[in-house]
């Protein structure tokens, strides 16, 4: 006859378990303290256990082999196993699995020769720790420069592959449905497998995106970032050591094997939606790196603030990099056709044929190239697209400087006048342009033609119009025009190369030295436009002057060397009044002269 054995450690009291399990199930228990190392119990015999987490981990383990059935009582000392087996919380209520038929698990989740109770979290436990939005975003600003993905070989019985991954989650598959739902909402509970996470964030956009799902748990499936398996065995090895914590304990180490071992035993849980199917592999690691080249870039570097290309695109995009460093034939007939364009635009003052030749312009690569180059300090990158840059300058010079001695006008035109005024706006403009081109040549769902019409429209106008006043020898035209075009080209290496730097492109050996460069390139570029802007500024409170003046019709402002001259009507019959208005406002803006007309009305 079978037996019942109330197995029990020191620090708890039994006193009313006896009478409970008597009243419930009829049985009459042998009292006997707990130890575990024992597993010489008679076939057949029924094991009522009440002990902590860190004795059943490994006593679990060693009973395997016994044919006994198990019932885990709940106390303050194992939570774990609470959670990995879902027994009630209640002594009463886990008595009652002995009447109501429950779930019978045969088999453990073991990890380094213990059986795992709860999870096991390999790499940053921290970061998956549930609590409140301003601690997530705490901890997130606090880890935000040291984010880094760690390299791992994983091996199933059926599956062998590399990634790169930030933390892993192991645990018994009932236990991994119940904590992470979501991304198994997909997939059936077997109740069998063990079962792993990987979060693998390919950015720190992505990371916080992962983060507040668990704060907030709103999206079912398979996000971005994450990888599952649910396997028979599962060995993670890696080479370099990483942490790991599981059954209350905290190690290091470089290899690690967790596996579903059958046992002899039957073990009562409370599991709930356990489905029958046969156990096979379940490996989902489409979201996850497991290209090397990607794997190494992850590993080496700290995760990039925005997502990134994709491991193929991440590959073509240095290529193309590359290539639109060089000058070759096709670039200069595109370069050619679209600066004849531009310059007939603008003597032609039509907007039209302008954008046109933007939309031709191929500067885009050999900026962007110039920019990816600096930012890694990648001298065979740097040389090519520098050379390209300055001969495409010259070469737009040379060729509307020549088309404009062979056409015979002479005026300014709106369009020309429209980039001979350069402002701190026009840097803003280019920064702007500058990411939006760098995130699009790194990201094809964005698309590199919207990145290259955002470059054209800042470069080839001003580059032509600096060139036609080479052709009429006016230094004026020329000076303010190139100094827009120079003011383009900053703004663009600058926010391109910035932005290069946040996706991970950048050498982190060089990083700080690339950008103190552009910096230094933005301020340079700053200083005339700051003068400039402020003279358009004032000039924009003259105009409101002007105009509370009732009696004052503004014809025209010409601007010269050494003053501002504003020539304006005044009606005669009001000329005494209007003329000490005047007066007042030339002591508040001396470098003015007026030229006045009277006129009877206005």
């Amino acid at each position: 006859m079978s037996k019942t054995y109330l197995l029990y450690e020191r620090d708890f009291d039994i006193d009313r378990i006896t009478p409970l399990l008597r009243e419930k199930t009829g049985l009459s228990p042998i009292k006997q303290e707990f130890k575990k190392h024992r597993s010489d119990f008679e076939d057949g015999s029924l094991l009522v256990v009440l002990a902590k987490d860190s004795s059943l981990a490994p006593w679990l383990y060693r009973m395997r082999f016994a044919r006994v059935s198990i019932l885990l009582l709940p106390n303050h000392a194992n939570p774990l196993a609470q959670s990995t087996y879902q027994i009630p919380s209640t002594i009463e209520e886990t008595l009652d699995l002995l009447i109501d038929k429950p779930k019978i698990s045969q088999h453990i989740v073991a990890i380094q020769e213990e059986a795992l109770l709860g999870k096991a979290v390999i790499g940053d436990e921290s970061w998956l720790e549930s609590s409140s939005a301003l601690h997530i975003w705490w901890s997130l600003l606090k880890n935000i420069t040291s984010l880094r993905l760690f390299p791992v070989t994983v091996q199933t019985k059926t599956k062998t592959f590399q990634t790169a991954t930030f933390v892993i989650e192991a645990a018994e598959e009932a236990l991994m449905h119940k904590l992470r739902e979501p991304f198994f909402s997909d997939t059936p509970n077997l109740c069998q497998r063990a079962t792993t996470i990987f979060y693998a964030p390919q950015s720190i956009v992505e990371a916080v995106k992962l983060r507040l799902f668990f704060a907030f748990r709103k999206k079912r499936g398979l996000p971005k970032g994450i990888g599952t398996i649910k396997a028979q065995t599962i060995s993670l090895s890696s080479p370099q050591e990483f942490a790991i914590a599981y059954n209350g304990s905290h190690h290091t180490t470089d290899s690690l094997h967790i596996r579903r071992l059958s046992t002899s035993y039957e073990l009562y849980t409370g599991w709930q939606g356990c489905a029958s199917e046969e156990p096979k592999e379940s490996i989902r690691i489409e979201h996850i790196p497991t290209d090397p080249e990607m794997i190494d870039f992850y590993t080496k570097i700290t995760l990039p603030l925005l997502p990134i290309a994709s491991e193929s695109a991440f590959a073509q995009m240095f290529q193309k990099i590359r290539q639109n460093a060089r000058l070759g034939s096709t670039y200069l007939f595109l370069l050619f056709i679209s600066v004849l364009m531009a310059a007939i635009g603008l003597f032609q003052d039509s907007a039209p044929t302008i954008i046109g030749a933007m939309i031709l312009a191929p500067l885009m690569g050999p900026l962007l190239s110039f920019a990816m180059g600096t930012i890694r300090f990648d001298l065979s990158i740097i040389k090519p697209s520098l050379f390209t840059i300055l001969f495409s300058t010259l070469f737009g010079l040379a060729i509307s400087a020549l088309l404009t001695q062979w056409i015979p006008l002479h005026h300014m035109t709106q369009q020309m006048a429209l980039r001979t005024h350069p402002t701190l706006l026009d840097l803003g403009v280019a920064i702007l342009a500058g990411l939006a081109a760098g995130y699009g040549y790194a990201n094809p769902k964005v698309g590199e033609s919207l990145a290259g019409v955002a470059i054209a429209v800042a470069l080839i106008p001003p580059l032509c119009v600096a060139g036609i006043g080479l052709g009429w020898s006016d230094l004026s035209i020329f000076s303010n025009a190139m100094l827009l075009y120079l003011t383009n080209i900053t703004g663009i290496l600058f926010a391109a190369g910035t932005m290069f730097y946040l996706l991970g492109f950048a050498s982190k050996r060089y990083v700080s030295a690339a950008l103190a460069i552009k910096l230094l390139m933005v301020a340079i570029i700053a200083l005339p436009l700051y003068i400039a802007t402020a003279a358009e500024i004032e000039k924009e409170r003259l105009y409101e002057s002007l105009e509370a003046i009732t009696a004052v019709h503004v014809e025209k402002i010409v601007e010269t060397r050494s003053q501002r001259v504003v020539y304006i009507d005044v009606i005669a019959s009001q000329k005494e009044e209007t003329l000490k208005k005047l007066q007042e406002l030339k002591k508040r803006f001396p470098n003015i002269r007026f030229v006045i007309s009277y006129k009877e009305t206005l």
